[in-house]
Order: structure tokens, then sequence, then C-alpha cells
């Protein structure tokens, strides 16, 4: 392949580049099942991750509430590696729902997002 020449070309001052948007922060949390249900007695997991467009961001804290749907249980704290931070649910021997919530505060933003998985739903 020919090497090809490149010129610099002035540019016009009636053109103006404004700054890139600044990139938005987006807290994801989701269940390892696309489909979010599971039979009695497996276990499942949650993955709490951070993503500045485009790419993944870690070491950021949260807190998060983990439990049976309605009463999710205390609080705790956790940091989130950059490959994002999974959560074990404990498997249960009768049916019903089991929630993640997570909150965190990011570039000043109060973020929240949440995810539920369902032990024989049906």
């Amino acid at each position: 392949m020919a090497p090809v020449a490149v010129t610099a070309q002035a540019v016009s001052p009636a053109i103006t580049f404004l700054p890139a948007a600044p990139a938005k922060s987006a807290l994801r949390v989701t269940a390892d099942r696309a489909d979010w249900t599971y039979p009695l007695g497996a276990s499942a997991t949650f993955r709490v991750s951070f993503e500045l467009n485009p790419y993944p961001v870690g070491g950021v804290a949260i807190k998060y509430r983990l439990g049976p749907d309605m009463r999710e249980g205390a609080e705790l704290d956790a940091m989130v590696p950059a490959e994002g931070l999974v959560l074990p649910v404990t498997a249960t021997a009768a049916p019903g729902f089991v929630r993640c919530i997570v909150t965190a505060t990011v570039e000043g933003k109060a973020l929240r997002d949440s995810a539920s998985v369902g032990f024989a739903p049906e």
C-alpha cells in the first residue's frame, strides 16, 4: 500500500467546535438469567455494574439491599470493580421473589436500580 500524503488545511473561523457532552453514568443491576426465573433450590446471582459510555467504571461505592421482595433486609456497603460485582442469592425452598436494590452517588448524581428474580413463580 502506497503512503498517502496528508496536508493541513485551515479551519474556517466561522466554524465553532462545541465540547462533547459529558458522558452519563449508568448503574445496572441484572439477574444471571434473562428470564429471571429459577426452580426451587437453584442458585442465582445479581450483577451490579457501572458504565461511563462507552467504558465500564470501577471503584464505585454502593449501598444495597438483598432479600425477599418487600423485605429486602439490611442495607450493606460494597465497592464495584470495573468488571462488575456479583451478589449471590441464597437458594430458596419455598416459591417467591428476591429483590436487589442498589444506590450510589456518581459525579454528584444519585443513582438507583433494582432487579428481581423469581423462584418457581408459577
